[in-house]
């Protein structure tokens, strides 16, 4: 007993749409992942592990005028 051809055609669009969401869905990772390494790569170039917040002036005692009118 074979399937018509009515449920073949159904069968065959089926498995096309799902190998394509399949394929979107890797394609989705495969981007997300480059990204994640674009970010990895600027926030380490950014942010060392002996980063702090002054710059030179204020890592030599230097102090900011103070405002009179305070």
């Amino acid at each position: 007993m074979g399937l018509s051809a009515s449920t073949q055609e159904s069968l065959r669009l089926d498995s096309f749409f799902l190998m394509a969401r399949i394929a979107l869905i890797e394609k989705s990772i495969s981007v997300a992942k480059k990204n994640d390494a674009i970010l990895k790569k600027k926030s380490k170039g950014c942010f060392g592990p002996d980063d702090n917040t002054f710059d030179g002036d204020e890592a030599e005692g230097w102090k900011p005028k103070s405002n009179p009118q305070i």
